[in-house]
């Protein structure tokens, strides 16, 4: 999400979604539309947890003896289709995208 979202437009996109959770970084800006956002969820009957976004050492430590890393992945199929999204940031909502 952008602070140039609504928190309206927000917790439109999010109530259209099977989200749970939203994880939410920056300055204090972004962090009050995403409860505005869901307070506006929570009053239609749906919420979400708001996570605090983690910072890079806290993905990437710099002490590894602890970290379990994923396994590696396939090379994939060029064949496949794929999607690339981009927005300006310009829409007075926005747009939700699922898989199924």
């Amino acid at each position: 999400i952008s602070i140039r979202n609504s928190a309206t437009g927000v917790a439109n996109m999010l109530l259209q979604t099977t989200a749970a959770h939203l994880f939410v970084g920056g300055g204090e800006s972004i962090h009050n539309v995403a409860a505005r956002a869901n307070e506006e969820m929570q009053a239609k009957g749906k919420g979400v947890e708001i996570l605090a976004m983690p910072n890079f050492p806290d993905l990437f430590p710099p002490d590894k003896t602890d970290t379990e890393f994923l396994p590696a992945i396939g090379t994939p199929d060029l064949n496949h289709p794929a999607l690339i999204l981009h927005s300006s940031g310009r829409l007075r909502h926005s747009i939700s995208f699922s898989h199924e």
